[in-house]
């Protein structure tokens, strides 16, 4: 399987890309790079720019916020990291490091506004899903902190 189909094949699957065509889901699997890491990498760090979408193909990372802080959790094959970052363009607000050896597809903010200047219906989608994915965060933060209080 060629790593556009592979990308393609994750993309289908991720609530982020929930949506988008046959046609379009190939856009956005074209305009991916490839990238492996090795455990205990960084994708990207803390306050870092925004430059890419990670969607993780093989392997597991860990998402930490502050300096020496034990991990919030771990996302794996078939999750995304950066996606908030990418579409607001505001810096990194966690560390995110390898565990797992990854296989990844980067989707840079390039390739982001290539394909929504190519088909806007790309961005409408992705920013819908987004802000559905962001709300649903929200509601459970708002529960773990009314059973916390």
């Amino acid at each position: 399987m060629s790593s556009d189909d592979q990308t393609a094949r994750v993309i289908r699957e991720l609530a982020l890309f929930r949506g988008l065509d046959a046609e379009q889901v190939a856009t956005v699997a074209t305009g991916c790079r490839s990238t492996r890491m090795a455990r205990d990498e960084a994708l990207f760090e803390q306050g870092d720019p925004s430059k890419a979408l990670y969607i993780l193909i093989e392997g597991r990372v860990s998402i930490v916020v502050g300096e020496g802080r034990e991990p919030l959790g771990q996302v794996g094959a078939g999750d995304t990291v950066g996606e908030v970052s990418l579409i607001t363009g505001e810096p990194h607000t966690a560390t995110v490091r390898v565990v797992e050896p990854v296989h990844a597809a980067v989707w840079s903010r390039e390739a982001l506004e290539l394909c929504i200047g190519e088909d806007p219906s790309i961005g409408m989608v992705l920013y819908r899903n987004l802000a559905v994915g962001l709300g649903r965060k929200l509601r459970r933060i708002d529960r773990a902190l009314a059973d916390w209080a």
